[in-house]
């Protein structure tokens, strides 16, 4: 039958009117306005979250303008976008701890378990967006030919997530990466253009000089290096190479550093005399309980020829702090700015 809305009526069962089976159309406004008056409690939810996340840039923008400070987000280079096979980039990884671990899932490529327990975690809370947010990232167009780590546990770990397909771009087809256990056979490899350094920091300046010398492009973790004397050397290698060399510094390379170090620029807290930082790390991630994974390890090949650091098993080992009369030096040595990772 015919309605004043002129909508087509069938009858259903007790000869009472069907419109959800009338020639299988599509919800209408009346419907749509129906369900959504039975869902009062999400309605509201859904507009305040809207709402607060609206009202929370307005001001952001707002007290960006107040202080004259731009309001872009750091640029998304283009060329750094998916590219042809013929195009990627092979990396080797020296050292999976920690960071070598999140350096690699930064590159797209995460431990099998780790996915499925954001996957497993999406599907108990939908809010849980760690794994859609994780398959966004760019494609870079990279595959992790080689590991080199002397912790077997740590080792097979990154073979696992260079072979997992569940990763942005999907599957590349290509190989698990191959185990060295020693870095210069990493650097030795042909099917290696470029490495990412994250051990400890007395192995960065002779890894990266050697990766210069073997003419792979390298990204280093923070601390460049532990002295002065280590600096130097290392910065001519790569100069001499002509490879391309980046220095990872972490959180210091967030956006909000960035808008920190524009305020003090335009000089809007007026003369800054004193900055004060404060690192707390009283949990299993703290320097001092980190500790290591189980697995055969060489204990000397990880510690290498630095004096002082080969010691009774479990001993702590002090990381190396620059004195006041050195950091002066640098700071004059790049243009009398400071930079302290």
């Amino acid at each position: 039958m015919s309605t004043g809305d002129n909508e087509q009526e069938i009858d259903g069962p007790g000869g009472a009117p069907d419109k959800s089976r009338a020639h299988g159309k599509a919800l209408d406004r009346r419907d749509l306005f129906k369900g959504l008056a039975s869902l009062p409690v999400l309605g509201t939810l859904g507009w305040g979250a809207w709402r607060k996340k609206t009202l929370a840039d307005e001001r952001r923008n707002q007290v960006l303008a107040e202080l004259g400070v731009s309001g872009d987000a750091p640029a998304i280079i283009d060329h750094a976008q998916s590219r042809p096979p013929a195009d990627r980039i092979n990396l080797g990884i020296i050292g999976f701890g920690g960071r070598g671990e999140t350096l690699m899932r930064g590159a797209g490529f995460a431990h099998p378990e780790v996915t499925e327990e954001w996957r497993q975690a999406a599907a108990e809370d939908p809010r849980n967006t760690r794994l859609s947010e994780f398959m966004l990232q760019g494609d870079l167009n990279v595959a992790f030919t080689a590991v080199c780590d002397v912790f077997d546990v740590r080792a097979e770990r990154a073979i696992a997530a260079s072979a997992n397909e569940t990763r942005p771009g999907g599957d590349s087809g290509s190989r698990p990466a191959y185990r060295f256990r020693h870095y210069e056979e990493l650097l030795n490899s042909p099917d290696v253009d470029a490495v990412l350094i994250a051990t400890p920091d007395h192995w960065h300046a002779p890894m990266t000089i050697a990766a210069a010398a073997a003419g792979k492009h390298v990204y280093c973790e923070k601390a460049m290096t532990r002295t002065e004397e280590e600096v130097l050397p290392m910065v001519e290698a790569v100069k001499t190479s002509g490879i391309k060399f980046q220095l990872g510094h972490q959180n210091r390379q967030l956006e909000s550093h960035d808008k920190a170090r524009e305020i003090i620029e335009k000089e809007i807290l007026g003369k800054v005399t004193l900055v004060e930082t404060t690192t707390n790390r009283n949990d299993p991630w703290g320097r001092l309980g980190m500790g290591h994974p189980p697995g055969r390890q060489s204990r000397n090949h990880r510690l290498g020829a630095v004096p002082g650091q080969r010691r009774q098993a479990g001993a702590l080992q002090p990381r190396a702090v620059l004195p006041l009369a050195l950091l002066v030096r640098l700071r004059h040595r790049v243009g009398g700015r400071l930079a302290v990772a």
